[in-house]
Formats: structure tokens, sequence, C-alpha cells
């Protein structure tokens, strides 16, 4: 089966390198490109060959919001899942964001990584 390719939207290599542990473990057969700058995510978007992107929600310059907004303007059915640290303010923008993407786990919870996914029915 040819690879799925995740564009992972995270600054923190901890975090990339723990959800790729959660993606090899689960056996879920993947590239996995992690970007951290704004121009980054621009460049990675302008392929089109992305199965789904996974997004933190704060990053050099350039938050959540952001990111999900550049993504929805140049591959508006790109999947997106939210992985974020900490509580999200329900009142806040950013909650409104992940309330418009294909789902949303914490970082203290990984394990839901994998069947959020899944529930994505991506291959």
């Amino acid at each position: 089966m040819k690879p799925i390719r995740i564009l992972l939207i995270e600054d923190n290599s901890t975090d990339a390198e723990l959800i790729g542990f959660e993606l090899e473990d689960a056996g879920i057969h993947c590239e996995l490109v992690r970007v951290e700058l704004r121009q980054e995510l621009e460049t990675a978007l302008e392929r089109h060959d992305w199965t789904l992107a996974i997004c933190d929600s704060r990053l050099p310059g350039l938050g959540g919001e952001d990111a999900f907004a550049l993504i929805r303007q140049t591959l508006p059915q790109l999947p997106v899942l939210f992985c974020t640290g900490g509580e999200t303010d329900p009142e806040s923008p950013l909650a409104t964001t992940i309330s418009q993407a294909h789902g949303h786990i914490s970082k203290d919870c990984l394990s839901e990584l994998v069947p959020a996914i899944l529930k994505l029915r991506l291959f």
C-alpha cells in the first residue's frame, strides 16, 4: 500500500517525534513532513498530494487559526486534525477554528491520534 502523506504543522521536535512514534506503532505507513513556519507551510501546500494535515495551535509567528485558514484557502478538501497542548478557551477564536476541523486531540492523549485518523477513512 502506498504511504499516506501527512503534513505535520508542529514547532516542537519532541512532540513531532511522539506523533511519529504513535503512527509507527499503529502500523500506519506514512510519510510525515514537519513544518513550523508560515513560509514552510505555504511552500508545503503547493504540493497537492497530502492525505492529512495535523496542526498544532501555536507556532512561531503563526497561530492555529492562521494555519487552518491557509490550508482551507489552498487545499479546501484536505482533512485537518488539531493536536494541541493545554486547554482551549471554548469562547476563543481557536475553539471556533477547531470546531471546523475534522477533529481535535490533546497532546496529553496521543493514544487518541490513531483512532481519530482511522475515523476519517483515509485509506
